[in-house]
């Protein structure tokens, strides 16, 4: 099998270029030298970029490619399940990279770039060691609702209203069988009737970016309480 190392060389004084820079300085040269890349840049900007800072870590292989519009990025995990989708939708004029991160330092991810001929792209992918503890660095809201067993509730769609915006709240609080949530900014106050009986339990599920992920953090009764109160206070303000 072969790979062709990727065509950006050049270093800055200061030391190592890191991933991000990389990947912004090829899709420039694809712009420039095969036609690529022509929208959907955010992509790059956004989606990539927030990947590599936030999720990215040592270890990892990333299949990314640039395409005519836009950017494909995708970990390959043990099934490659997201890697084959990728390479079964890139065009035979779109570039393919191999991502292989040596080691994550803030925001910064550095390692290598390799350019993949299409013809060996898949068997490359296969061949790959890829680490079968890895535990992501972000969570998705949906893992917290499952991990709570309310991934068949209707709260799914209540915390749709918050989900791409970074820090906004939702705070659930369990008793019995019943759980309330409030989401302040969208007025939502709701109380459902669960067939399980659980332990009394307060959380706030708070969204950390534009992409669905949120930290889940245990709260006291008394802090649901206050929260509820300043929500009403609020509405109560709104309706005046």
């Amino acid at each position: 099998m072969s790979t062709t190392t990727s065509s950006f060389k050049a270093q800055p004084s200061g030391g190592e270029i890191d991933l991000y820079t990389r990947m912004q300085h090829l899709c420039a040269n694809a712009q420039l030298t095969a036609g690529l890349f022509n929208a959907y840049r955010q992509d790059l900007t956004v989606h990539d970029r927030s990947y590599i800072a936030d999720d990215a870590q040592a270890g990892d292989a990333l299949l990314w490619v640039i395409k005519d519009s836009g950017t494909w990025l995708a970990l390959v995990d043990e099934s490659r399940v997201h890697a084959h989708a990728v390479l079964r939708t890139a065009r035979k004029d779109e570039q393919i990279y191999l991502i292989e991160v040596d080691r994550h330092t803030g925001k910064l991810a550095y390692g290598r770039i390799r350019s993949l001929d299409r013809s060996h792209a898949w068997d490359i992918v296969d061949s790959l060691s890829v680490r079968p503890d890895r535990v992501p660095r972000r969570t998705y809201i949906s893992e917290h609702l499952k991990a709570l067993n309310l991934d068949h509730t209707v709260v799914p769609t209540d915390l749709s209203r918050i989900a791409s915006e970074r820090g906004q709240c939702a705070y659930l609080k369990f008793e019995g069988n019943l759980l309330r949530v409030i989401v302040p900014t969208a007025g939502i106050d709701r109380i459902l009737h669960r067939p399980e009986i659980s332990s009394p339990a307060a959380y706030r599920l708070e969204v950390t970016s534009a992409f669905g992920h949120a930290e889940l953090h245990v709260i006291t009764a008394a802090a649901f309480k206050r929260r509820l109160a300043q929500m009403e206070k609020s509405g109560a303000r709104r309706a005046a």
